[in-house]
């Protein structure tokens, strides 16, 4: 609980620091440690006294179909991703993640990585020793139900409840497939400079096509500043969402000082420039996103393979059960909701 304070403490301190338009980057005060049961039960060790315990569970099988997808290009794109880019940009660069598709779904020869990453359930149990574990299945925090959920935890834990009017942002898809790789480490920040409206792009008008401009050609310094992220909430900052269009509006966030913003509106062909930009990467956004999504590997496609490599499908069972006990005798509810489980286990039997 501390080492999570102290996480979103200083995620928050970024967040509202002048300077936060620098890459962020966060080394997860040691919750990286997970992935080494050694290192994790000694990170556990050091947080001090014993204390109440969340612990977020989702459907074994429903992790599965994320095997899939390229991983290694993904993350090395995320890591060299320019972050920076302005109205005569080619948002199309973003391709570079929003392209990426799953492969075919191939089960892996050995599902033991499974201890390290994913079947931790009781290991964490063992490590945390804590006075009170709370489960919560992912089902609770789905955008119908997060707002609630989040009420009801912040009695039971004691931290501030969710203001109604922040909804928007507990009613978000925050995982959006592709999508959330654009502003997982950093936010996206689009640089609006009048010197640029002569070169601003736009895919309905060929005459004003230009190549997205090198990271240098960017004006960090004496721009307008719109961060692109996740719904959330940033003091300081407005979002200004809604002066913008399209469906995908209610899954990010886009956020200006409130200064700034009032000085951009004022300067009304500018304004109208960005609008008019802003919709066109927004209809791009909505439309690789989408794409994505048809194309992507489902929780029913792994199952197919499972059923069709029994051997495959008992090594999981064996790596899945035994962290699954303490889960089982005190949340057996949650167990029964996860369809996907359910029909591994029959298949299992069969």
């Amino acid at each position: 609980t501390q080492a999570v304070e102290h996480y979103v403490s200083h995620y928050m301190n970024l967040i509202n620091n002048k300077d936060k338009f620098n890459v962020l980057a966060f080394d997860c005060y040691g919750l990286e440690k997970f992935e080494n049961e050694r290192e994790r039960e000694k990170y556990f060790a050091l947080v001090g006294e014993r204390m109440p315990a969340l612990m977020q569970v989702r459907d074994p099988i429903e992790n599965l179909k994320h095997l899939a997808l390229n991983w290694d290009l993904l993350l090395a794109n995320v890591r060299d991703l320019q972050k920076y880019f302005n109205l005569a940009f080619d948002y199309h660069y973003f391709n570079k993640i929003l392209c990426i598709r799953s492969k075919e779904y191939q089960l892996p020869t050995d599902f033991s990585y499974l201890r390290n990453q994913v079947a931790i359930w009781d290991s964490l149990v063992r490590a945390l020793n804590p006075i009170d574990l709370v489960y919560m299945d992912m089902q609770e925090i789905a955008k119908d139900k997060a707002f609630n959920t989040l009420k009801k935890l912040s009695k039971q834990f004691g931290f501030n409840p969710p203001e109604e009017k922040d909804k928007k942002i507990y009613e978000a898809k925050h995982f959006n497939g592709n999508l959330f790789f654009l502003w997982s480490n950093a936010p996206l920040v689009l640089c609006v400079n009048p010197r640029d409206l002569a070169y601003r792009y736009s895919i309905k008008n060929a005459l004003v096509y230009q190549k997205a401009q090198d990271y240098s050609d960017i004006d960090l310094q004496d721009s307008f500043k719109i961060m692109f992220s996740f719904p959330e909430k940033v003091e300081g900052f407005v979002d200004i969402m809604d002066c913008f269009k399209g469906e995908i509006r209610s899954q990010i966030g886009a956020y200006m000082q409130e200064e700034e913003f009032e000085n951009l509106r004022k300067d009304l062909p500018l304004w109208e420039a960005t609008k008019e930009y802003v919709n066109e990467f927004l209809e791009y956004l909505n439309t690789q996103s989408k794409q994505a999504q048809k194309e992507r590997i489902t929780t029913e496609q792994v199952l197919e393979a499972l059923k069709k490599d029994r051997v495959a499908a008992k090594n999981l069972e064996a790596i899945l059960e035994p962290e699954l006990k303490h889960l089982k005798k005190m949340r057996p509810d949650i167990i029964k909701s996860w369809k996907y489980y359910q029909a591994f286990k029959k298949l299992c039997k069969g």
